[in-house]
């Protein structure tokens, strides 16, 4: 049986972006029968550990991710902007972490850090 989950949601995490706490947000999925639970924080991945507790208390399946923009040539690669990174297991949740930590080191050498906005650039 197929089933339906957003897969670009925010959190309070995202400053600007949402105020719904995760744990709201679980049992939200929870009490509309949903089987997974996805959270794409706009630029920080701060919410990731307590949306696996949450959701996982639930049995509900945690879809952890990013929002992020990736700069080629000085140029934003999507017409928005930003693309939603989603990890498919503890690996790539280590390598996007990786990503985010980078661009957070980069950004703040060349004093670059704008609304808390990071890019990773190519």
């Amino acid at each position: 049986m197929a089933f339906f989950s957003h897969l670009h949601v925010h959190s309070e995490y995202s400053l600007m972006e949402s105020t719904i706490k995760i744990k709201d947000l679980v049992s939200a999925a929870a009490r509309n029968g949903m089987k997974a639970v996805a959270l794409t924080d706009k630029y920080v991945m701060s919410g990731a550990v307590e949306l696996y507790k949450e959701a996982t208390d639930k049995n509900i399946k945690p879809i952890i991710g990013c929002e992020i923009s990736i700069i080629i040539e000085g140029k934003l690669c999507f017409k928005d902007g930003e693309i939603s990174v989603i990890g498919k297991n503890v690996t790539s949740l280590i390598h996007l972490k990786k990503i985010k930590n980078r661009t957070r080191k980069d950004s703040l050498r060349n004093n670059l850090l704008i609304e808390a906005k990071s890019a990773w650039e190519i």
